[in-house]
């Protein structure tokens, strides 16, 4: 028979390995940055409701410089699609990524917690590149680690829309 302790300790230990909040597909989700090159603050909840891109990225990520030209090239095909790149770097080294890439879509700058961010879209190795597509309730409907491509990217879209 266990006693109170041991109990405690388990119900403890459970709730050290599932933290609480942890990502749920099921949420709606929201965010407010700065935008890297106005720094005016944008507010995902504040805007209509649309499919929306999510492209989290840092400055010291090859693989994430790599797919900045896919997500134009999405971006561009995609025009009712809201996408956005979000910088998990600082704002002065993300203003001058984007000028150098000149990328055609928004970009912002997480001020915050990138780590905690990631896994608040269920990325709980907190790795880089890392897209993420959400419905136009900001419901997550798709998302992936790692590189992209613009096949997968409308292959992602095509599934959510049905």
């Amino acid at each position: 028979m266990m006693n109170i302790g041991k109990i405690s300790l388990v119900v403890l230990f459970y709730f050290l390995a599932f933290p609480v909040g942890a990502s749920d597909k099921n949420t709606e989700h929201d965010f407010s940055f700065p935008d890297a090159v106005s720094g005016k603050e944008f507010e995902l909840g504040k805007q209509p409701a649309q499919w929306t891109l999510l492209a989290f990225w840092r400055v010291d990520c090859a693989p994430c410089i790599v797919d900045m030209p896919v997500l134009a090239d999405f971006s561009a095909k995609n025009s009712n699609i809201r996408t956005l790149g979000i910088s998990l770097s600082s704002e002065e080294e993300t203003r001058q990524q984007w000028q150098k890439m000149a990328m055609p879509f928004q970009t912002l700058v997480n001020t915050g917690f990138p780590g905690e961010l990631l896994e608040e879209y269920g990325n709980e190795s907190r790795a880089v590149p890392f897209t993420v597509l959400l419905k136009p309730d900001r419901i997550i409907c798709w998302s992936v680690v790692g590189k992209i491509t613009l096949e997968k990217l409308q292959s992602a879209l095509q599934q959510c829309q049905h």
